[in-house]
């Protein structure tokens, strides 16, 4: 589709204002008459997975954990489990050993920002220790397939009804009333091990720590399509969200001893894509529909090595628009932002800066008008990068489109694709035609 204007103060317009790169059209201005073109040009597409997605590295740690189940039809099935530690910030209780550890209750915080499913649902939940300590260090990156090895035996088991929003009223252990508390999860866990853990030694420290409780991990096996957001952030605080209360008493004193959890932590995101609609779309070429999911799994692959064959023009402005095709579930909700990547000559995913640097073009969703119909599409802006292409410097012809955030949310969006009927994906290009 072309529009053309042969009207030169038109042109000066839109050089005043738009972005600097606009300005590369008027360099060519000499005398005359120049002509400006709008079209949508057709651009090779591939839907392809993508399951190595970083979870935890030294620029990345969310505290957001989820755990549970989903399936569906179109998306396939997403398994998410829980990993993290246990810190100790402060000394024993003194007395501890003549003491009585009256209980031990394992405190997880939830979050509702990796709620998914129906609220309220029934998990059945299993907690596991590992088999190794979970220790992640500076310079450590984590993929969301990453996992670590559970003892064969979980060490509780429990049903749940998890509503992410419902504080819940507990006994005050040191002032002995009745109290109401934010919505989390409490697991009972073994005060006798715990008291062992505490005294089998004069000293305790966080590496022995590491070495008698090596971790946790929570799963969820109920097929509920539902998912448990948990906040497992560490605040070095002993009053962290999520924790684990021991509580401690003989003649003398009356005490809780909080350990912290999650200063070290990982979210394991499995995918199974066979028989759903993604899985069959796979590594194929166009299409009426395109799927983008976070966490992985589906992304959008563009190989803009033909702007070569194009005969020249000068390129004032060049973004890409996907329009959404809105869901009939609305559980799961579309990825705020979109961006644009590619691999350098070594391998490593750089951002094409045109798609984070310009703020009207990064990538957000915007309502457009299309043929009379209000529609919501994301639009990248990709001008410096596809002149890049064009001109034999990118190290790539590829740039792949992903979900922000990648990997802390399970969200998913259904765009039309080039061979959509109604709202097919172009790059639109305003160009100058020497």
């Amino acid at each position: 589709m072309k529009h053309t204007w042969l009207l030169l103060p038109l042109f000066c317009c839109l050089c005043v204002a738009c972005s600097d790169s606009i300005s590369l059209g008027s360099d060519i201005v000499t005398q005359g008459d120049v002509e400006v073109v709008v079209e949508d040009l057709e651009v090779p597409v591939t839907l392809i997975r993508q399951d190595r997605v970083i979870s935890n590295s030294s620029n990345l740690s969310s505290s957001l954990m989820m755990v549970g189940n989903l399936n569906d039809e179109e998306y396939g099935q997403f398994s998410a489990s829980a990993y993290f530690n246990a810190t100790l910030l402060t000394g024993l209780p003194e007395g501890i050993e003549n003491a009585t550890l009256d209980s031990a209750v394992m405190i997880l915080r939830y979050d509702t920002l990796g709620r998914y499913g129906m609220d309220r649902s029934v998990h059945d939940l299993e907690l596991y220790e590992l088999v190794e300590t979970l220790e992640i260090t500076d310079g450590d990156t984590l993929f969301t397939t990453d996992g670590f090895e559970l003892q064969p035996d979980p060490i509780w088991t429990g049903t749940r009804t998890v509503g992410h929003t419902d504080s819940i009223d507990i006994q005050e252990y040191l002032a002995d009333t009745t109290i109401r508390v934010v919505p989390e999860l409490r697991i009972p866990l073994d005060n006798r091990r715990w008291f062992d853990v505490l005294t089998e030694d004069d000293t305790l420290d966080n590496t022995l720590l590491g070495e008698r409780v090596p971790g946790y991990a929570l799963l969820s096996t109920s097929d509920n399509n539902s998912v448990i957001g948990l906040n497992l952030g560490f605040s070095g605080q002993t009053n962290n969200a999520s924790r684990i209360d021991l509580f401690i008493e003989n003649d003398t004193i009356k005490t809780i001893l909080r350990i912290p959890l999650g200063q070290d932590r990982q979210n394991q995101i499995l995918h199974d894509k066979a028989g759903s609609a993604v899985g069959g779309l796979i590594d194929q070429p166009g299409g009426e529909c395109l799927y983008l999911q976070s966490q992985g799994e589906s992304e959008i692959q563009l190989d803009l090595g033909f702007i070569r064959d194009v005969p020249a023009f000068v390129i004032n402005q060049a973004t890409l628009e996907f329009t959404i095709i809105e869901p009939e579930n609305t559980d799961f909700g579309p990825p705020p932002v979109i961006t644009a990547v590619y691999n350098n000559e070594e391998g490593e995913e750089l951002t094409v800066i045109d798609a984070v640097e310009d703020f009207r073009f990064g990538g957000s969703i915007e309502e457009r008008n299309v043929d009379g119909e209000m529609v919501r599409s994301y639009v990248l802006d990709i001008t410096r990068h596809l002149g890049w292409v064009r001109d034999g410097g990118a190290p790539s012809d590829l740039i792949t489109i992903h979900a922000v955030p990648r990997a802390s949310r399970p969200q998913r969006v259904k765009i039309a694709g080039p061979d959509h009927p109604q709202f097919p994906f172009r790059l639109r290009v305003l160009k100058t035609i020497p």
